[in-house]
């Protein structure tokens, strides 16, 4: 240490300095390019989930719609007569369709820019935005081709010859689930580009392969696009400024600027275009910085046909920058200041390492010697300053034979070894009493004969001090075992409770002295005990740490469901000798996640299950049916005039009704009959056929308690439930979705004859 503090001169200092700098910059590179990879791909994670969420939103309008309009039995029906009917009636049933659905396509049609139904075979039955074109074969559109051969759901995006949208396409089934036809809804890409303006500011644009353009495109959807700037294998959309004037205004880019972007991009995105990934680039425009974020985006049939590019302001770069400038400043700031604190430290250290060594030259171990009969007769300059105030001095020595042990004599030594070794106490000028140890042989002369001895003393009052501090230490890690929050105990080996704290020994119940020295899996055992998933066992076994989720015993039969964390327990040496385990008591969080999932089956107005809680029971109920061959009945319901009753006293009070509904349901009908309220004003009832009743006593039971309610209630309103009944016999293979499809039916033909008797 001595020569390289001296011989490490200032260049190879700044030769250091040099290096520590290359290597601080290639480390912050890294970590640059890592965090803004990150940032990208986070981004690009983002552009995805508003795609995503972009399409979902507009699908809960189709489903809306779907369910208004189509699946609506007279509009249904008018579907399905017209398709066996001869041309003059099919032409009328189209128009009463028309007539049927337009004034609510008219509320939608702000979201869904196309309502097309097609007939079986792919021909064009009613374009409700274009009511008077139909007729002509739509084969040639790969969504309608998909729908006809796989006959389900179709959603996503499809570039049609004037119309490129976002479609949700619906397959139509009549009575007896064969396909006769679809429903599509199309939503036009501006409005779902709009759509994702708003949910993420920016701007949107639709890139399509050049290839798929041409072979898709009429003359009239071409006009939308011009040839992209990025990438001749591309068209682009055109850029459209009616985003100018929203709400997020600021965030718009001006067309002049976006052609700029374009241009300082063309060359890295061209690098990215041809290989189907989403990507980021960002580029520096008049001291601002954009960020063009690239996702492949794939028609209906999953086809890569182009990307969504979403062009917006990026402040976050700017900060990536700075952060990277700052990291070097202060990583430059520390190097320095490690470098001159290395210097001083070692210069320092040298020095010390000179003075240790003149201590040990000049003050060697406190010696002191006597005579045959044990009387001092010398000691050494450590010795004396440490007995005296001087060296020349030395008034405790008279006193030696009488304050060491007594037995130094020859008869002494003659007994055994030449050699003792005790511990002694000393009292020391102007201090407390010191401890040593006296280490002490015999000295000879010529003749061999013993003429008295030699001790050397070695000051042993630190480590009493440590022992002290040691014992200290072992009540305060006492304490804290005992202070901890979990229950806590430790085991040996062969599985015997060597410890436990407090805590565990208030979860057991038992007192510390009952569990030491017991079997572990007696006191507190459970499935993993006496296994391969033994912690024990695992730890033994080389497993650095196990912590699993169980459900612990205890001798009186009481169980807990905790985290058990176990680590090994090592001695002196390093060796693994037991294992401490740690035990979390979790049982509160256990009985929230229960309550939980009572909430998640269980419908928060009315108390009943809600539909996924009915759904679920029901179609375990349908299997216990086939397997009993027992009959169900479903009661299928809404009630009646609920918008009157929203319209007119308010949407407090049409709650209140459905919460008096469900009470009357539940009050009718029996525990074991499964109620749920299947969304908004509908409800459902299934249960077993135990007294072979036919639908109208199903219903009279209800009725009769409905008249009561009616007849004491001091609500402003009535009450009036339209029910539909169906019976499922066993050896009917329906799943709960059809059962509720003929209790539906069911019901509307009840709605359908009230009409007819109050006409």
């Amino acid at each position: 240490m001595k020569n390289f503090a001296r011989q490490l001169s200032l260049t190879s200092y700044a030769f250091i300095f040099l290096l520590l700098q290359a290597a601080l910059i290639l480390f912050l590179l890294y970590g640059n390019h890592r965090v803004s990879r990150s940032y990208y791909d986070q981004l690009n994670k983002n552009l995805e989930k508003d795609y995503q969420a972009s399409i979902s939103h507009y699908r809960e309008f189709s489903e809306t719609f779907f369910q208004m309009t189509v699946q609506a039995a007279s509009t249904f029906s008018l579907f399905e007569r017209a398709i066996s009917a001869p041309p003059k009636e099919r032409d009328r049933l189209r128009s009463a369709l028309y007539v049927e659905i337009k004034p609510i396509f008219l509320n939608f049609k702000n979201i869904f820019r196309q309502v097309h139904f097609h007939l079986a075979d792919g021909t064009s039955f009613l374009r409700v935005h274009k009511p008077f074109r139909h007729g002509d074969m739509l084969t040639h559109r790969k969504s309608v081709q998909l729908i006809i051969k796989e006959k389900e759901y179709l959603e996503g995006f499809e570039l049609g010859g004037h119309f490129y949208a976002i479609r949700y396409l619906y397959p139509l089934v009549d009575s007896s689930k064969k396909y006769i036809g679809s429903v599509e809804l199309g939503v036009s890409f501006k409005q779902f580009r709009y759509y994702l303006n708003n949910l993420s500011p920016g701007e949107y644009f639709l890139q399509v392969r050049s290839e798929v353009a041409e072979n898709t495109l009429l003359i009239t959807g071409k006009r939308n696009f011009q040839v992209s700037p990025l990438s001749d294998a591309f068209i682009m959309e055109k850029v459209d400024d009616d985003l100018s004037g929203s709400s997020i205004e600021q965030q718009w880019i001006t067309p002049v600027v976006l052609d700029q972007i374009n241009k300082k991009i063309k060359s890295q995105a061209m690098d990215h275009l041809q290989q189907n990934k989403a990507f980021s680039l960002v580029t520096r425009i008049a001291n601002k910085n954009y960020l063009i974020s690239f996702l492949p985006l794939r028609n209906i049939i999953g086809e890569d046909i182009g990307y969504l590019m979403k062009y917006e302001k990026d402040p976050v770069s700017v900060f990536i920058k700075l952060g990277f400038i700052l990291a070097y400043c202060i990583g430059t700031i520390m190097i320095l200041a490690l470098l001159m604190l290395y210097r001083w430290s070692t210069n320092k250290i040298f020095n010390q390492l000179i003075l240790q060594q003149n201590i040990i030259d000049s003050i060697p171990t406190p010696i002191f010697y006597t005579d045959a009969e044990g009387k001092c007769i010398g000691s050494n300059a450590s010795f004396n300053e440490t007995f005296t105030q001087h060296s020349s001095q030395n008034p405790v020595v008279s006193s030696l034979k009488t304050t060491l042990p007594d037995g130094l004599t020859e008869h002494d030594f003659s007994k055994g070894s030449d050699v003792t070794e005790e511990e002694i106490v000393l009292p020391v000028p102007d201090d407390e009493n010191r401890y040593f140890y006296c280490y002490k042989t015999r000295y000879c002369n010529p003749m061999s004969n013993s003429v008295g001895l030699v001790a050397a003393m070695f000051d042993i009052s630190s480590r009493k001090h440590y022992e002290d501090e040691l014992k200290k230490s072992h009540k305060e890690i006492q304490q804290i075992f005992n202070s901890v929050a979990n229950g806590m105990r430790v085991i040996d080996k062969n599985m015997n409770v060597l410890r436990v704290n407090d805590r565990f020994v208030k979860m057991s119940g038992r007192s510390s002295a009952e569990q030491v020295n017991q079997k572990c899996y007696d006191i507190f055992g459970g499935k993993p005990c006496m296994n391969d998933v033994c912690p024990l066992k695992r730890i033994l076994a080389g497993v650095a740490r196990v912590q699993s989720e169980t459900v612990k015993s205890f001798p009186d039969g009481r169980e807990m469901p905790c985290i058990v964390t176990a680590t090994p327990f090592y001695d002196s040496a390093g060796q693994v000798i037991g294992v401490v385990e740690d035990f979390n008591d979790i049982s509160e969080r256990k009985e929230f996640e229960k309550k939980l999932e009572l909430l998640s089956y269980t419908d928060e107005l009315t108390g009943l299950l809600n539909r996924r809680g009915f759904m679920e029971r029901a179609e375990w109920m349908l299997i216990l049916a086939r397997r009993q061959n027992k009959s169900l009945f479903l009661i299928f319901s809404d009630l009646d005039d609920m918008k009157d009753i929203n319209d007119n006293f308010g949407h407090k009070r049409g709650d209140q009704a459905l919460g008096h509904i469900a009470e009357l349901l539940t009050n009718t009908y029996r525990e074991t009959d499964i109620i749920g309220r299947l969304g908004g004003d509908e409800f459902a009832v299934l249960f077993f056929d135990g007294d072979k009743e036919t639908p109208p006593h199903i219903t009279r039971r209800f009725d009769k308690n409905l008249k009561i309610w009616n007849e004491n209630s001091i609500e402003p309103y009535k009450l009036s439930l339209s029910m539909g009944v169906v019976l499922h016999e066993p050896l009917l293979f329906e799943n709960i979705e059809d059962l509720l499809h003929r209790a539906d039916l069911a019901m509307y033909e009840v709605k359908r004859a009230r009409k007819e008797l109050r006409s």
